[in-house]
């Protein structure tokens, strides 16, 4: 029996702009998905042992950002991204 991982992902993105102010509010999700398959010919266990495939692990990020334009064309810009410490990494193996 093979695993099967699907792939969902979702995007909302919000903005702001009155007069001089301008935000933006993005919120991504990512499920788990398969990366690269990496099947190895006498790997132990076969299809499901520790030489399996690559997987993405699952997160979901916030990032803000802003800015506020002032007198002369300055503008000033704030940016935070991955507000929720969220891990992109990739792990090796079997989703079990």
């Amino acid at each position: 029996m093979l695993a099967h991982v699907t792939s969902r992902g979702w995007n909302l993105g919000l903005t702001y702009d009155k007069r001089r102010l301008s935000t933006r509010f993005g919120l991504t999700h990512n499920d788990a998905y398969i990366y690269q398959y990496n099947y190895m010919t006498g790997a132990p266990l076969g299809l499901k042992g520790p030489n399996g495939d690559n997987y993405t692990y699952a997160h979901t990020q916030l990032d803000l950002q802003g800015s506020y334009r002032v007198k002369g064309g300055l503008k000033f810009l704030a940016s935070a991204l991955n507000l929720t410490n969220e891990v992109f990494g990739f792990y090796q193996g079997s989703p079990q």
